[in-house]
């Protein structure tokens, strides 16, 4: 990416967003919400800010919008590349490595590779996979070439990872900066507006200078050095000197510019009421754009509960095709219960009877074996007999 990051720092500032939030963002690109904006992913606060800034500058919006462009292609890029590094560290089953890149990366040991530097355990993996997955060693030529892609997506998010310190110290510095610079512009607009006798308005642009320097004094948070107090010492003098000339100026002519300050306060009002048009336009824009994604969402929404209602309408379908299942289940067990208890009753008489049969049978044997004995005693007396 050609982008710089001083570059989007320079374009975060212009629309407002303040060192609190850009260094919470530089730190953490990766987990902001974002809204889709021309088919790439926008951090939704860097959206609405834009938008406000738009609508107060019709005129002169190119660069800006030049400016938006830039900044989309370079977080596009950094989502890409942190999907990418997780996609690749899951691919050499080192995913547990991505913690500690994101807790501790300063202090991993690293390696150069071809100019970037690399934690030394990852490059180590993707050698030896390399090894294994070769298309000269019988791997796949696409799963190697998408594999090195996402290798290098990597060596991008960790070079980005191991350079937030230096960001934040860069957003730090570069939005003191950047309120310096609203500091001074407003006290030079305020100097002209006091040369061309505009000693009201020069009055309103000295007090704007002030709340300009108070926020460049609160983002110093206490600083005390030589050159600080010197500054500070010159800015007061400045507005005392523009506040005294400009009020010196309306006494001297409130007699004969009664009417032209009649008009210059009307114009004020104007632009004021321009002021909060503008402001009120955009408001409507976000608004509507919300509204869009509200819309959305109660779609999704409602197409979810159709959904759930189609499946529950199944499940109690199924639920009551189960019960009339059950009820036929337990129809044909009561019918089986009364065929088996009718078996155990007719096996059970048979059973009897067969008792019954068989004492029959034992009687009938002994009243045998008692005609046998007495058949035997007159065999053995007519052989007496004989003999």
């Amino acid at each position: 990416m050609q982008i710089h990051d001083n570059d989007v720092i320079n374009f975060l500032l212009l629309i407002c967003m303040d060192s609190k939030w850009l260094n919470a963002f530089f730190r953490q690109p990766f987990t902001c919400e974002t809204q889709e904006v021309d088919t790439v992913q926008v951090p939704t606060d860097v959206k609405k800010a834009y938008d406000k800034l738009f609508s107060k500058n019709h005129s002169d919006r190119g660069k800006e919008k030049q400016q938006f462009e830039d900044f989309k292609k370079w977080f596009n890029h950094l989502l890409k590349a942190h999907k990418e590094a997780v996609e690749f560290l899951e691919i050499m089953q080192m995913s547990y490595y991505y913690t500690k890149i994101s807790n501790n990366a300063s202090n991993l040991t690293t390696s150069d590779d071809n100019g970037y530097m690399v934690p030394k355990d990852v490059k180590d993996s993707w050698k030896q996979w390399c090894l294994e997955n070769h298309p000269d060693r019988g791997g796949t030529t696409e799963i190697f070439q998408t594999t090195k892609g996402k290798y290098d997506s990597f060596k991008d998010w960790f070079k980005y990872v191991l350079d937030i310190p230096s960001k934040t110290a860069m957003v730090e510095c570069m939005f003191l900066g950047h309120l310096q610079s609203k500091t001074d512009a407003s006290l030079e607009k305020a100097e002209n507006a006091l040369k061309e006798g505009e000693y009201q308005k020069a009055i309103e642009l000295s007090k704007l200078a002030e709340e300009e320097n108070k926020k460049y004094v609160k983002a110093k948070d206490g600083a005390s050095g030589p050159s600080y107090r010197k500054q500070q010492e010159k800015f007061k003098t400045a507005i005392e000197t523009i506040e005294k000339k400009a009020r010196d100026g309306l006494a001297k002519g409130s007699c004969s510019s009664v009417n032209i300050t009649d008009m210059r306060a009307k114009d004020a009002q104007i632009e004021a009421l321009q002021t909060q048009n503008g402001l009120l336009q955009a408001e409507n824009e976000i608004l509507k754009t919300d509204n869009i994604s509200t819309m959305n969402k109660n779609n999704n929404l409602e197409n979810t509960i159709k959904t759930l209602r189609q499946e529950v309408s199944s499940l109690n379908n199924c639920k009551a095709s189960e019960t009339q299942m059950q009820k036929t289940l337990e129809e044909e067990l009561k019918h089986q219960n009364r065929e088996l208890q009718m078996r155990l009753d007719e096996s059970e008489s048979a059973k009897l009877k067969a008792m019954q049969d068989n004492q029959a049978l034992r009687a009938r044997v002994e009243f045998l074996e008692e005609k046998c004995n007495e058949l035997d005693k007159k065999i053995l007396a007519a052989r007496t007999c004989l003999s």
